[in-house]
């Protein structure tokens, strides 16, 4: 059986998205920081890995995919950017 390409590259096999959470939401990245690898399920919505990540739905403002607003209810692809925004505040 041959290996693939990437084999030892240090890359996971898993599917994955990259989430990259901007504002206040970074205290739910339980020390990975702001951008982190997220295992990807088959049928998992945007809401099912917030929800797994930990975050409550009341803090996001705006979630986008690769740079395109999207509903909770959309299924990312592996290697999808998902992209949370909390509210901002201003005065």
């Amino acid at each position: 059986m041959a290996l693939s390409s990437r084999a030892g590259s240090g890359q996971e096999s898993q599917e994955s998205v990259r989430v990259r959470l901007f504002g206040e939401l970074v205290r739910f990245a339980a020390g990975r920081g702001y951008e982190f690898e997220w295992p990807l399920a088959t049928g998992q919505t945007v809401a099912d890995i917030l929800a797994a990540i930990g975050i409550p739905e009341a803090e996001v403002w705006m979630v986008a995919i690769n740079g395109t607003k999207v509903p909770g209810t959309t299924q990312p692809r592996a290697g999808d950017q998902l992209m949370v925004f909390s509210p901002v505040g201003g005065g």
